[in-house]
């Protein structure tokens, strides 16, 4: 059986380079003639002259080649070896392997870091509540060293006249410890509790509502029905900058601010830190940044009875920019 060859414009360009023709028809070969190779010779026939003519008669014998030889620049043509190469392979799995590597590092570095600020909280937390625990503990022992003392001047007074002057140096005695242990009652409206309190949508779960950003300067109203101390509140920003966050009372005067001039891409704190009287405020913004709102919440109001989230001036179903309030409420 005869190999047949059609003439590919891209595989041999030699043959139509040099104007190859027929050897017996003198006609010109072309692209998508069918050709036979003499396989001694290296001849090219055109395959019905090959069949009809030159089987058997060119060279002795009717083999023919598969291939057309190149005769361009003198080089005979050579059967490409087609190979397989896994290093494109060994590349891939060795670059997922590093970036599997690099994201396992670094959740693990999360995660310890998670911990190690867990633990510091619930140090701290044990820490403030023994510190409470010893100002209370001094302070009913004041109470009760107050009121053994007061007694004993009453009875002292009662049963003689002739120690009133004594009892009354007691009794002024007595007065200046009530005075003092007046001054630690109102210093002890400083102790905060050793809880911290969470309001508001908490910052892992705004992916459950639609959300956008923007730079509008909305106000969000809330009311506090007992003092407190505002620790901090979550945002969301897309991209870096600088923000300024208020609290206003009902009154529009400014209570507190807070700055932060180094926004990061993502998760941030405001640090607030300030004590806030009951009353009704609002909370707004100015910066450079856009920040992450939700714009199908209907959840309002968002109260615990010590504060309470009224809404927005941007719609009732938008929630603004502020996530994850945290506060603890102030004792006595």
């Amino acid at each position: 059986m005869s190999n047949s060859i059609i003439i590919n414009r891209s595989k041999h360009p030699s043959i139509l380079a040099d104007h190859r023709m027929d050897p017996v028809t003198k006609k010109l070969l072309k692209v998508g003639d069918e050709v036979c190779v003499c396989a001694k010779c290296k001849t090219v026939y055109l395959k019905s002259v090959w069949i009809n003519s030159q089987r058997k008669s060119c060279c002795g014998q009717n083999v023919t080649l598969s291939y057309i030889p190149n005769k361009e620049y003198g080089k005979s043509e050579s059967i490409p070896i087609i190979t397989k190469s896994y290093q494109n392979h060994f590349i891939l799995f060795l670059l997922a392997t590093i970036v599997f590597a690099a994201l396992f590092g670094y959740w693990h570095y999360l995660y310890e870091k998670t911990q190690d600020r867990y633990s510091s909280i619930y140090s701290k937390n044990a820490k403030l509540n023994n510190e409470l625990n010893i100002k209370i503990l001094s302070l009913t022992n004041d109470v009760s060293l107050l009121e053994k003392e007061k007694l004993e001047l009453e009875q002292k007074l009662n049963s003689s006249s002739r120690k009133l002057s004594s009892s009354s140096q007691r009794l002024n005695s007595s007065s200046q410890k009530l005075e003092q242990l007046s001054v630690k009652v109102e210093n002890a409206n400083d102790v905060l509790s050793s809880t911290i309190f969470i309001l508001g949508v908490k910052y892992e779960e705004i992916e459950n509502y639609s959300i956008d950003y923007g730079k509008y300067q909305a106000k969000i109203y809330f009311t506090v029905n007992q003092p407190i101390y505002f620790k901090s509140a979550k945002i969301e920003a897309k991209g870096e900058g600088y923000i300024n966050a208020f609290i206003y009372d009902a009154n529009n005067n400014l209570v507190c601010q807070v700055y932060k001039n180094s926004v990061k891409d993502g998760s941030n704190t405001l640090n607030f830190n300030y004590s806030i009287a009951e009353g009704s405020y609002y909370m707004t913004h100015q910066g450079n940044v856009d920040l992450t709102f939700i714009s199908d919440f209907d959840e309002y109001p968002i109260s615990d009875n010590v504060i309470s989230i009224k809404g927005t001036d941007f719609g009732d179903t938008h929630y603004m920019y502020f996530y994850q309030w945290e506060y603890q409420i102030k004792l006595l």
